[in-house]
């Protein structure tokens, strides 16, 4: 992973830290964030993101069952980019990336308080090594080191 991604990867959980949000507002600098002209690398570094921290207990998915009743939680990258209309019926993705909300697990919260990241200013951070290893060693993500 670039150490730019790291950075952004950092904040957002700082982010789920402080506050929940959605999938339009995760890296809103990566690759020129949703209106880019990467918008689509920027789309799928977002959804890894939010399926990866969902899966390995890091974030959490606050309003699935609101959206989503008729369906198990299984992948957030499916819903946030489906290969095949499910049920026959075809969400707007722009519906779906503004309703779905995140926030951060308790254990993250524990990893923040940890570190001093669970602060306002931390979003405007550098990169904490040091927070990045914790998190890549505890909760089994490859974050490039």
């Amino acid at each position: 992973m670039r150490y730019s991604l790291r950075v952004h990867y950092q904040r957002q959980l700082v982010w789920a830290g402080l506050d929940d949000f959605s999938p339009s507002s995760v890296f809103p600098n990566y690759l020129g964030g949703e209106y880019g002209k990467d918008a689509a690398l920027w789309s799928h570094a977002v959804a890894n993101f939010l399926d990866l921290g969902v899966r390995h207990g890091l974030l959490e998915v606050m309003n699935w069952e609101n959206l989503f009743s008729n369906s198990p939680l299984v992948s957030v990258s499916e819903a946030l980019l489906p290969r095949y209309p499910s049920d026959g019926c075809i969400v707007e993705k722009a519906i779906v990336w503004n309703s779905l909300y995140f926030t951060g697990t308790d254990s993250l919260l524990e990893d923040l308080d940890r570190f001093g990241l669970r602060v306002w200013s931390a979003l405007s951070a550098t990169e904490n090594l040091e927070f990045l290893q914790c998190i890549q060693r505890r909760y089994r993500l490859e974050l490039g080191f």
